[in-house]
């Protein structure tokens, strides 16, 4: 074997054990119905009819998933209170069956054969369908990285941005626990009632933060309602309007965007232990000097 093309196989050893070593938990995305709930548990099950695969919906029966009865947790009390047996939903779950439901939205049967989502509980950004009546969501958060775990520090606000057939209707900077009605002072028929619940944002963007930790990726928690403006209380458009002139609070560094169309799904991690780096960037070093030295023998 030639010198060079050892040298290529020995940065392709390095690039692999790098690449495992900032791995993220997997998400999967389902569509389908409520099988059951069980609040007093916190589990939802749902049994799967179509699966994200490839950039595309693919059917239950020709997707890589085993069963299409699959059940996680989640303490969102929102999903228990609104979603009943039966009801269509879209649905991401971290960690696959048996993980935490991340998202979920219930989907309108309006007789439409696109799925249309009128609610939406967790991270609008691990979602695919678009929302009833042309909107979308998208928001950016940003760390306080004074609280960072490992991975992820929390974010004290958000700025939210709403569209309606790619149009911006309302962008507005939301702190955690507040409520607005995007749209209500315009023309549209239907308006989306977002709560910021709590957010997260990278590590990564905090000063002096580690290229190579690993751990879970941010997810930030809302519930959104795409509901008709008439049925809105005049008391909640006050109420928003209020926490509006409240100051929010600033974050920190430059905010990352999160869509509702998803990237590419993650590879699942193999730990989400903090100090899972430390141990891989050792092992590649380790792999490294032992190939060099078979290298020099050679």
């Amino acid at each position: 074997m030639k010198r060079n093309s050892k040298y290529v196989i020995l940065l392709l050893i390095v690039s692999l054990l790098a690449v495992n070593a900032s791995a993220v938990i997997l998400e999967e995305n389902y569509k389908g119905k409520v099988s059951r709930l069980e609040p007093s548990k916190q589990i939802v099950t749902m049994q799967v009819s179509e699966v994200y695969e490839g950039g595309q919906w693919v059917p239950y029966a020709k997707s890589s998933l085993k069963n299409n009865i699959v059940a996680g947790s989640t303490d969102n009390p929102h999903i228990y209170n609104e979603l009943k047996q039966g009801d269509l939903i879209e649905s991401c779950i971290l960690g696959g069956a048996g993980g935490e439901w991340i998202a979920v939205g219930k989907i309108s049967s309006s007789g439409s054969t696109e799925s249309r989502m009128t609610m939406v509980f967790g991270d609008p950004a691990k979602l695919i369908s678009p929302y009833y009546d042309g909107y979308s969501v998208e928001y950016t958060t940003a760390p306080d990285c004074n609280s960072c775990e490992g991975t992820v520090c929390n974010a004290p606000s958000a700025v939210v941005t709403v569209s309606k057939n790619n149009k911006v209707v309302e962008e507005m900077k939301m702190a955690e626990g507040m409520t607005h009605i995007f749209g209500y002072h315009s023309d549209n028929q239907y308006v989306l009632k977002i709560t910021y619940n709590f957010g997260e944002a990278s590590s990564s963007l905090c000063p002096g933060a580690e290229m190579m930790m690993t751990g879970p990726q941010e997810i930030s928690d809302f519930t959104i309602y795409d509901m008709q403006r008439s049925a809105i209380l005049a008391s909640e458009v006050s109420e928003t309007e209020e926490a509006i002139a409240t100051e929010v609070p600033t974050t920190v560094q430059t905010a990352v965007p999160q869509t509702l169309a998803p990237t590419v799904q993650p590879t699942p991690s193999t730990t989400s232990s903090p100090g899972f780096a430390g141990f891989a960037a050792i092992g590649a070093l380790a792999t490294v000097f032992a190939l060099l030295a078979v290298f020099r023998r050679e």
